[in-house]
């Protein structure tokens, strides 16, 4: 049975910081284990160096908050599953990852600072990074080493999905805007009377090739290249700017082969298994824990 409380309207646990001088608030108690503010604080920084574009908002809102605190309730869970099952972590990867990071800083003084800024010690320095070990093996052992996904598996997943692997349709045009029409005139005229390649030669500066399918466009672009047909062109007012549009053909949609996206098909069926797998093993292990969040 799970056992997560949440216990409302009371005095928080207090613990001191030894390290910043300061009073940190208990969040959460997990198996008789506490995390603080500060535990929190120093989470946040790591979630926001992984989350691409998130790294300035991600911890200031509540709703953020609540997600990494949660993160942070599973990591510790999986780092003690890993100790009860004696996944082992050898000193000299902890000592090689620790050169990899102060190498990184201009000096070793330089180094010890900021440690010290962010209230870290070497030795506290060397089990966070022995607890990144333990969690990045159990997981491996755990989790994705029991998953295999068949060629029967890839083969299915391509025909239910074939949709996902056609290309689609391609516009090929050539196209110049100006707010003066007169301009654009004389460029139409080239085309009429010499063709694109030459209007293309005179007005290189001016005339750009595009492939987009339709989808991409503007739709007020995308209505005006509708109604051109190919090898012919079409000078049209879009939003206070004249358009020359020249198109060159049309591509159709093209099924990309099987051979070509099986390596992606594998990779989007392991990632959902692996999803899948993690989440229910999180859950066991919250089932299977003591877990009590505290709040005001």
């Amino acid at each position: 049975m799970q056992k997560i409380t949440g216990v409302f309207l009371i005095t928080f646990f207090f613990i001191f910081n030894v390290y910043a001088g300061i009073v940190a608030k208990t969040l959460a108690i997990v198996n008789n284990e506490i995390i603080t503010t500060k535990d929190l604080q120093d989470y946040c920084m790591v979630v926001q160096s992984r989350v691409d574009g998130k790294t300035e908002d991600f911890c200031d809102t509540q709703d953020g908050l609540d997600e990494v605190l949660n993160m942070l309730i599973e990591d510790k869970l999986i780092i003690t599953y890993a100790k009860k099952k004696d996944v082992e972590v050898s000193d000299s990867w902890v000592k090689g990852r620790l050169d990899e990071i102060a190498a990184s800083y201009g000096s070793q003084t330089e180094f010890e600072s900021v440690l010290i800024a962010k209230g870290l010690t070497m030795a506290t320095l060397r089990a966070k990074i022995a607890d990144q070990y333990l969690s990045k093996f159990v997981v491996e052992r755990e989790i994705k080493a029991t998953i295999t996904i068949s060629p029967a598996e890839v083969r299915d997943y391509y025909i239910q999905n074939i949709d996902k692997f056609t290309m689609p349709e391609v516009y090929k045009f050539v196209m110049a805007s100006s707010n003066d029409k007169v301009e654009l005139d004389m460029m139409a005229g080239v085309i009429a009377d010499s063709g694109i390649k030459i209007a293309m030669s005179e007005y290189k500066d001016a005339l750009t090739e595009i492939e987009l399918p339709i989808e991409d466009m503007r739709k007020d672009m995308a209505d005006v290249i509708r109604t051109i047909e190919q090898n012919a062109y079409k000078l049209a007012l879009i939003e206070d700017k004249y358009y020359l549009i020249y198109l060159e053909s049309i591509v159709p949609p093209q099924k990309r082969e099987l051979r070509d996206v099986q390596p992606v098909v594998y990779g989007m069926l392991w990632e959902t298994e692996f999803k899948k797998r993690f989440g229910e093993w999180i859950e066991k292990l919250k089932e299977e824990s003591v877990i009590k969040i505290l709040s005001e």
